[in-house]
């Protein structure tokens, strides 16, 4: 029996694949590996020993500074400007009767907000008195802010605030699908770099 011309079927759009990311690659130096290449052995390796490291670096050298900080005020030896800052974190710690067991729980809150920041994925995001992304990983993040903020010329939109959770989100988004470029852009800049130190610039 004929269909009725109203009755027609309609086959729905195929939906477009969803382009891979881009494979996540190691470098260091001379060296570098996509992540995929790995086994998975090094990779638990790798994940343990950077875990740990993150979060030590988080309070490096706090527990030391603060103890030798909390000693010379009991010395009588500190500045007025050490003395201060010392009890306001005395108040902030009343709980903790010697200088060293303050410093260790003043490097724990440290280390719960760099947990926090792993958790958040809000690491490559320096808020007002974090440390400064130095060397090759400064290179790469100036990279992936710069795609990022090509991204959103190109589509016309304007990007949330650098220090906000949602401007972190997207920088990492962009770590993950465009690795392979922003590792390409970070190897010609230190080619170029390298090539400058033979050069005749400056005489």
């Amino acid at each position: 029996m004929a269909k009725h011309p109203n009755h027609a079927t309609h086959e729905a759009p195929a939906e477009a694949a969803t382009p891979a990311p881009a494979p996540l690659v190691l470098s260091f130096g001379n060296f570098s590996t996509p992540v995929s290449a790995l086994p998975e052995s090094t990779l638990s390796r790798l994940l343990a020993y950077g875990f740990g490291k993150m979060l030590q670096d988080a309070a490096s050298g706090t527990v030391k500074k603060l103890t030798t900080l909390g000693e010379s005020v009991a010395k009588g030896t500190a500045t007025a400007d050490e003395a201060k800052a010392w009890a306001e974190l005395v108040g902030k710690h009343p709980d903790h009767e010697t200088p060293e067991a303050l410093a260790i729980a003043v490097a724990t809150e440290q280390q719960a907000a760099r947990f926090k920041q792993m958790q958040e994925g809000t690491l490559n995001v320096r808020s007002a008195g974090a440390p400064r992304v130095v060397g090759i990983d400064k290179l790469r993040l100036d990279a992936a802010k710069e795609i990022l903020a090509m991204f959103a010329k190109a589509k016309g939109a304007k990007l949330p605030k650098a220090d906000s959770p949602e401007y972190a989100a997207m920088l990492t988004k962009v770590q993950v699908a465009k690795a392979a470029e922003i590792e390409a852009k970070v190897q010609a800049q230190m080619a170029l770099a390298e090539s400058l130190k033979d050069s005749d610039i400056f005489g």
